[in-house]
């Protein structure tokens, strides 16, 4: 996939800022309860945005505009409704995407969700899942169509 960035550095040789990760993990998420999804599978990350002592966070290096791109899926299932959102230092909601469970119980849920706004150096963001199924449910990790993913690159300085 290309995202319209390269790992060069820029006309101005400055250095790129962006992370991208994914999940080798399914996470099983409550019903009706936000709670952060865990990222254990660093792809790339330039500027060490992500800790993985705190596998829920990406922190901001720098000020600056950056564009944020988010994968999930959620196991089959034919109840409820599926939510991923992009929360800014665990207050603020940034951005919500929503869909209905599957109509068929062999299809999984699909998501995808793209923010880009203004953050500076040491804010942080989370991406939630939460699902209304009535029973637990899985944030799946792994699935030959989609992998889970976030991809975080800085377009412009502040």
């Amino acid at each position: 996939m290309n995202l319209g960035w390269s790992k060069k550095n820029n006309s101005n040789n400055k250095k790129l800022c962006y992370v991208r990760l994914t999940k080798s993990v399914d996470q099983t998420l409550k019903s009706t309860i936000w709670t952060p999804i865990q990222w254990d599978n660093i792809v790339e990350d330039s500027s060490e945005m992500f800790d993985s002592a705190n596998k829920t966070r990406i922190a901001f290096p720098t000020d600056g505009r950056y564009k944020i791109i988010v994968t999930g899926r959620y196991y089959q299932n034919t109840s409820g409704d599926r939510y991923i959102s992009i929360l800014k230092n665990s207050t603020t909601n940034l951005a919500i995407e929503n869909k209905s469970a599957a109509v068929s119980s062999t299809n999984s849920t699909f998501l995808n969700l793209v923010y880009e706004d203004l953050f500076f150096a040491n804010e942080y963001i989370e991406i939630q899942g939460l699902q209304s199924s009535g029973g637990d449910l899985k944030f799946e990790a792994t699935n030959a169509t989609l992998k889970p993913s976030i991809y975080v690159v800085k377009v412009f300085d502040k």
